[in-house]
């Protein structure tokens, strides 16, 4: 980014919000998190509530709003903290800092179950469960704000990242049993984002002036069986099916906005997997 700035990051201690800090650790960076991070030698002022924020920081050029509350196991499980984190606390952050840049992560999510394949970013939102709902409604906060970009991610992976979902599953299962499961035929298709790639997105969309709605989606959607198969064979692992019914799986496309701000996906599904792998083999 071209001259000093300074950058508001809420939500920096995620796992998206590191590799943002990590891409930014140049600029001058503040925090914005829900409890105190233990790590003291950080340099970056950092903050639990938005009354301290406003009173040191009174101007803020650029606001990555990454701060979400996730109920991964109940998605369609509504609450207060949800409404605050994800929809009440990007408003009062446009309210104080109106002229700064505003960029939002958002999620496929809001498009619930579409009516169309494959997504792009027009595809109209239909029955979004409650997760989906609120980052909708985030994202119409956000274009209140004169400036602004919005960045509807896929699954983002990558090292560090959680070990909640299907990817770390699996591979957890092959480096412990070496055989992983397969729901159903393995067909249902997702899309995946490395979290570098992610974060690198997300500074080009504050590089630009313009106001940019965009989906932050790898190159390709892969069946759940071709996940299985690059981590059976990084593994030497076997594969299993468990007979279920697949779930609909999608497509999605945003080249034409992707190719406007400069943005290649540099790390393939392949790569991401290497990663993950060698980050948790070396903690082990």
């Amino acid at each position: 980014m071209s001259g000093p700035k300074n950058i508001l990051i809420t939500g920096s201690r995620g796992f998206l919000g590191n590799e943002l800090r990590r891409q930014l650790q140049h600029a001058r960076i503040i925090e914005l998190v829900r409890t105190q991070p233990a790590d003291e030698s950080a340099h970056a002022p950092i903050y639990t509530d938005t009354s301290t924020l406003f009173q040191h920081e009174s101007k803020i050029d650029i606001v990555f709003h990454l701060a979400a509350v996730i109920p991964y196991e109940q998605m369609n499980r509504d609450s207060a903290i949800m409404q605050q984190v994800n929809v009440d606390l990007p408003e009062e952050l446009i309210k104080h800092y109106p002229h700064a840049r505003h960029i939002l992560a958002s999620s496929v999510s809001i498009y619930g179950q579409p009516q169309g394949n494959p997504i792009v970013w027009q595809t109209p939102s239909h029955q979004p469960h409650a997760y989906g709902s609120s980052k909708l409604q985030a994202e119409k906060v956000i274009c209140t704000a004169p400036s602004h970009a919005i960045v509807r991610f896929s699954s983002i992976i990558g090292p560090h990242m959680k070990r909640t979902t299907m990817i770390p599953k699996m591979i957890d299962d092959a480096i412990r049993t070496r055989n992983l499961t397969v729901w159903g035929n393995g067909d249902r298709l997702q899309n995946y984002i490395d979290v570098r790639d992610a974060a690198k997105l997300l500074v080009l969309c504050a590089q630009s002036e313009e106001n940019i709605h965009t989906l932050g989606i790898g190159s390709y959607s892969y069946s759940n069986l071709e996940v299985a198969e690059r981590i059976a064979e990084e593994l030497r692992s076997s594969i299993t099916f468990t007979p279920g019914p697949d779930e609909v799986g999608y497509r999605y496309s945003d080249r034409e906005t992707h190719h406007k701000i400069g943005f290649l996906p540099k790390f393939e599904i392949e790569a991401s997997i290497r990663d993950i792998i060698a980050t948790w083999t070396q903690s082990l």
